[in-house]
């Protein structure tokens, strides 16, 4: 099997960003290559995090009316 797993590298061990589908104590070898620092949000995020919302009812506030263009 060969995937690329991306690691973030703290307190001397390489801590995955993402679930491994490797069984526990897995020996596994590897050569660290240095990536870009990418700023946006880590690949599922977005899913992972708005799955935490799932079922939730939210009510949307009364947001009122907007100020007329000579009032600003």
């Amino acid at each position: 099997m060969s995937k690329t797993i991306h690691a973030v590298f703290e307190n001397g061990v390489f801590r995955p960003v993402e679930s491994v589908d490797l069984p526990e104590k897995a020996e596994v070898e590897f050569e660290p290559r240095l990536v870009a620092k990418n700023e946006g949000w880590p690949a599922g995020y977005f899913q992972q995090t708005a799955g935490a919302f799932a079922g939730e009812i939210f009510e949307r506030p009364n947001q009122g009316k907007l100020p007329d263009r000579d009032q600003w």
